[in-house]
Parts: C-alpha cells; sequence; structure tokens
C-alpha cells in the first residue's frame, strides 16, 4: 500500500487505508446468538464477541479519531477498482480507499517514519477468519480537502 511522489493509479498498490465511519446506530443493533439459538439486540460485543460492552467501548482496536470524509470520492473505473481519494502523507500524494464499514486507518509501513515504529503501540486485530494478530499503532498526519487530518493507523 506505499505510494510515489506521483499518484500511482493501481487499485492494489494505491490503497492507503481504511477511512471512514461506522455509525452509533449500527454499534448498538448489533443481534448477537444466544444459548437458545435466537436473535437478541444488544448481546456481545461485535468486534470481540464478548458480552459487557458495545464495539465503541471494545479494549480490541481501539484506534483512533474517525476522520469523516466530505464529498464524492473518484467512482471506480471498472469491475474489480475501489471507491479512492487522493490524500498527502509524508509529502507524497497517495490514493486512499474509502471503507463506510470501517473505523480504523491502515497505512503502509513504508510511509511511517522509522522512529514512529520504535515508539508505536500495538494494537490487536482479528482477521474474518478468528486469527488475531499484532500491528504497530502510529500517528499520522494526512492532508486532504485542505484541512489537516491527525489520526493514529496501523501499519
Amino acid at each position: 500500500m506505499g505510494r510515489a511522489a506521483t499518484m500511482d493509479q493501481s487499485p492494489l498498490g494505491n490503497i492507503l487505508g481504511h477511512l471512514a465511519q461506522m455509525s452509533e446506530r449500527q454499534s448498538q443493533l448489533h443481534l448477537a446468538q444466544n444459548e437458545t439459538g435466537t436473535q437478541t439486540a444488544g448481546e456481545g460485543c461485535w468486534r470481540c464477541g464478548r458480552p459487557g460492552h458495545f464495539r465503541r467501548e471494545c479494549p480490541m482496536m481501539e484506534v483512533g479519531q474517525v476522520v469523516r470524509v466530505t464529498g464524492a470520492p473518484s467512482p471506480p473505473h471498472g469491475p474489480g477498482e475501489a471507491y479512492c481519494i487522493p490524500v498527502r502523507i509524508q509529502r507524497g500524494t497517495h490514493q486512499a480507499l474509502l471503507d463506510s464499514g470501517c473505523m480504523q486507518t491502515m497505512i503502509h509501513q513504508r510511509l511511517v517514519r522509522s522512529e514512529a515504529l520504535v515508539e508505536a503501540s500495538s494494537v490487536l486485530v482479528r482477521c474474518i477468519h478468528g486469527d488475531v494478530h499484532e500491528y504497530p499503532l502510529v500517528p499520522i498526519e494526512i492532508r486532504w480537502g485542505g484541512k489537516k487530518h491527525s489520526v493514529k493507523a496501523f501499519s
């Protein structure tokens, strides 16, 4: 997910990560299976599956600020392509993938200063198949729409 100083249009090579929002309502309306197999609202976290808290309060995957993107992203040019916006990171322009169901920001390590990786905290990420991996969590500055956005991203 690296970026060159000029915009590279490759769908895979130019994906910065995920910038978007998950609505409060979606977090609260999660349906969890109870012991009888019936669906009940609010039983368990969407992120870790444990009862006692909502996704927004889960100790897993807390990565910081959500940047709300306004305006229309570039539409896909063909099948398999993604909605992306141009952003500036580390003096280069890169394509950022917009994922409306994601609250995290992911960035390739090539765009992170090496000293930031040394001082980084970490975040646990649960994959869709259940594996849990640990990634460094670093502060980054993204410029988009004439504004600076300071976010924490995992890389």
